[in-house]
């Protein structure tokens, strides 16, 4: 070789080996003739391993069949043939990038190959990383928009159900699933199918079939995400058969939970196995976690509009008015009110929002007082002020409002309640009427032991002196007088105690056309010669059940209140009658009223009365009497009685048409008793009969003393209990009757003492007194058929007694 050949030679050696691709050459038989140090690094073989030798020879059948495939492409064709493979070499898997062309000699028929090889190994694994770079992103992409999507769906509001329904298709899709499925969790634990989504929605859907539980109830045990990656081996729930039976290798079970437990679970089933990276769980987990938060936020709102649902009923059913107004300087803005403000004064809600409507019709001045003053008490202010009704009504309201402060610690607003107190207004005043009338009764029964003790003896020893043929006439208008005036002051104790509901009742079948009878004879005394009275009583009158002396004080108190109407004279008519209610007449009274009522009529053609005296008439002390010539309590006892009866009253009357009252007493079965103000039967007197007297009040015990005497009875006199007990003791078996008092000096009872005496003598007979009508009505000694008198009586009511008791004992008991 000649020396320029040589030199060359070397320098084409020295460009080969330091090019940066791999250069080679083949014979036509696949022989390397030339292989650069690139080309030996990129195989990793030395130049001895690979010169004369061909590809078969080093490299796997598969890898040398592709290559061959490609020189004799290059040969047979004549051209250039590129080509990338990957080949193992001794440093990994290498990329190749390979341009074969052939070697042509003079006449263009091939003599060899050559081959140039760039390692593109570094350029694809960029490639491929930028590839999955954007699969990545495109993913996260859909991740995102599948997540903004349920988030979307969930501030819709479309409820629960229709939610998960929508989350099943966004996240099946999102991650390509083979198969999705939504189980709504019941009340009992149980799990309901309720949205399917997949290649397997079909099958999961059809006929009988039952799609495994698999990871749903293992999901809900742990209130947790599960994830299974290979079912094929799963042993910790149930649904093998998911990866036998449907072809699932991997699983996804999430648990949606609101404060209140589970709600629902999602699974969502891929085909091969290791499918749930961690990024997929972290995203099904982020999808569950908005999902359980719509769920949480819909069962929250729907629970906020049933509470302002029920809250708005409970402020429109509420008697009271709530309202906000705003506080600017001395000007109040109405904000808001509530509805019921037009049941309350028949205003609309729009007309109370005006600016004017407060000024025009509530005294809001008072509150602007109490802000401007400083009369605050805190930051709560109640006013009562009336206020005017679209009927023009004055109503009488409650105020109460509170404050809210602005930022200059002055108030603001103002958010109150307006309660119409109207009735309550009424009560109050009603109620302090009865107070002073309860201090009226309390003081009639603390003075009535000690008054009607005077009046007995007062009225006793009158009548016991008026008995005397032979006394002197002016003697007798005195006493007469004296009589009548004690008459006088009992019957006004009477209508005080009866009034403040303290006196005894003594209810009893009454014939009211015999009651009437009674008062008839005393209205003669009372009314004048110029009134006209006329009585009428329908035949057959059913009795009723009343007190004797209240229904007679009923008929003379409304008598003499024609009287007064009357002073220049007129008619007066009582009628007594018997009255069907009908059921229209009994559904018009607001209170329970019977079927048949007994009605007493008093009618008078005096000048009537104006309805703001007639809707005064009943009050306690008012009167249209000048001062002196009325106390005020005539009618006033006339309505208690009333209803103490159970009955009421209606009043009819008119200026210049005369009054009309209506007294409607129940009417009763059975048959009236005998009345105690007949004449008394001609007992015969037991001059032989004994009485023992205990009486603590010196002069009654010195009347009835006298009085019995005066009778032919041998009266033994005692004045407390004690003594009592050792007189009896004394007279052993000639004692007949015990009159004492209920409640004697030194704390024993009368009940109590007269059981002790009758265990000496069995056949005693007892007449209890009362010191006054203020009596408890559960006194132990007030039992069933006990004989009373009330001071002050009459004389003819005691002989009555005392005859009555003793006539029913045996002549033996007397003897």
């Amino acid at each position: 070789m000649s020396p320029l050949l040589a030199r060359s030679e070397q320098r084409l050696r020295a460009l080969l080996d330091h090019a940066p691709v791999a250069i080679a050459l083949k014979d036509l038989n696949g022989r390397f003739l030339i292989c650069n140090g690139r080309a030996l690094q990129t195989i990793g073989r030395s130049e001895e391993e690979v010169l004369g030798r061909t590809t078969s020879e080093m490299f796997p059948a598969a890898a040398n069949e592709e290559s061959n495939l490609a020189d004799r492409e290059a040969l047979s064709t004549r051209q250039l043939i590129e080509s990338e493979n990957r080949v193992e070499s001794r440093d990994g898997m290498r990329d190749l990038l390979t341009a074969r062309f052939p070697l042509l000699d003079e006449a263009g028929e091939p003599y060899g190959l050559g081959i140039i090889t760039t390692d593109v190994t570094l350029r694809r694994q960029a490639e491929r990383r930028l590839i999955q770079n954007a699969a990545e992103l495109e993913n996260d992409a859909r991740q995102q928009a599948c997540l903004a999507e349920i988030s979307y769906q969930g501030l819709a509001h479309i409820g629960t159900h229709h939610l998960l329904q929508k989350a099943a298709g966004l996240l099946g899709s999102t991650l390509q699933a083979g198969f999705c499925r939504v189980q709504e969790i019941g009340p009992a634990g149980d799990l309901r199918q309720i949205a399917v989504y997949g290649v397997a929605t079909e099958a999961a859907e059809g006929p009988g079939r039952v799609f495994p539980v698999s990871a749903a109830k293992f999901a809900v045990f742990i209130r947790s995400t599960i994830v299974s990656n290979n079912l094929a081996e799963e042993s910790r729930f149930q649904g093998m058969e998911i990866s036998n039976g449907w072809g699932f290798g991997s699983v996804v079970g999430l648990c949606i939970e609101t404060r209140q437990g589970p709600v629902a679970t999602i699974e969502i089933f891929q085909s091969q196995t290791n499918a749930f990276q961690p990024a997929h769980v972290e995203f099904c987990q982020s999808a569950a976690n908005i999902i359980s938060a719509a769920v949480e936020r819909d069962r929250a709102e729907d629970s906020l509009k049933a509470t302002q649902g029920h809250l708005s009923h409970l402020i429109t059913s509420s008697p009271a008015v709530i309202y906000a107004l705003r506080l600017q300087g001395n000007t109040l803005t109405p904000i808001t009110v509530g509805e019921n403000i037009l049941r309350v004064t028949g205003y609309r809600v729009e007309e109370v929002l005006r600016p004017d409507w407060w000024r025009e019709h509530a005294q809001c001045h008072s509150v602007m007082e109490a802000v401007t003053d400083g009369h605050l008490n805190g930051d709560h202010v109640v006013r009562e002020y009336q206020l005017r009704c679209a009927d023009n009504r004055l109503i009488w309201v409650r105020d109460e409002c509170r404050f809210l402060f602005g930022s200059a610690e002055t108030p603001v607003e103002i958010v109150g309640s307006l309660s119409d107190v109207t009735q309550q207004k009424a009560l109050e005043d009603q109620l302090q009427r009865s107070q002073k009338m309860e201090i009226m009764g309390q003081l009639a029964g603390g003075i009535s032991h000690d008054f009607n003790n005077l009046l007995t003896v007062i009225s006793g020893f009158a009548l016991l002196e008026l008995e005397d043929p032979a006394i002197a006439p002016g003697a007798r208008r005195a006493l007469e007088t004296i009589a009548t005036a004690a008459e006088s002051a009992m019957g006004l104790t009477r209508q005080l105690l009866s009034f403040s509901r303290k006196s005894l009742s003594q209810f009893r079948l009454l014939d009211l056309g015999t009651a009437l009878g009674n008062v008839t004879r005393m209205l003669g005394r009372v009314i004048s010669t110029d009134i006209e009275l006329k009585v009428s009583i329908e035949p057959d009158i059913p009795p009723v059940s009343a007190d004797l002396g209240m229904i007679e004080q009923i008929i003379l108190n409304l008598a003499l209140n024609a009287r007064d109407a009357m002073p220049y004279g007129g008619k007066l008519s009582i009628d007594v009658r018997h009255l069907l209610l009908t059921a229209e007449q009994i559904s018009a009274r607001a209170e329970p009223c019977p079927a048949q009522a007994v009605c007493i009529e008093v009618r008078d053609s005096g000048p009537g009365m104006a309805p703001e005296i007639a809707n005064r008439i009943f009050e306690p002390f008012f009167t249209t009497k000048e001062p002196g010539k009325g106390t005020g309590l005539g009618l006033a006892t006339v309505h208690t009685i009333v209803e103490r009866h159970a009955g009421w009253i209606d009043l009819e009357t008119e200026p210049g048409a005369g009054t009309v009252f209506r007294v409607y007493l129940p009417a009763a079965e059975g048959t009236p008793e005998v009345q105690e103000r007949e004449a008394a039967s001609q007992a015969s007197r037991r001059p032989r009969a004994t009485i023992l007297l205990v009486e603590e009040n010196l002069m009654v015990r010195s009347f009835v003393e006298t009085f019995l005497q005066r009778r032919g009875y041998n009266v033994l006199v005692c004045c407390d209990a004690d003594h009592a007990e050792l007189v009896f003791r004394k007279a052993g078996m000639k004692v007949h009757l015990l009159i004492m008092s209920l409640n004697l000096p030194g704390g024993r009872s009368g009940p109590g003492l007269a059981k002790e005496l009758k265990k000496l003598r069995p056949s005693l007979r007892v007449l209890y007194t009362a010191g006054s009508q203020t009596l408890d009505l559960e006194h132990p000694g007030l039992t069933e058929g006990v004989n009373l008198l009330v001071k002050p009586f009459q004389l003819n009511r005691l002989e009555k007694s005392v005859a009555r008791l003793l006539d029913s004992a045996s002549h033996g008991d007397l003897a």
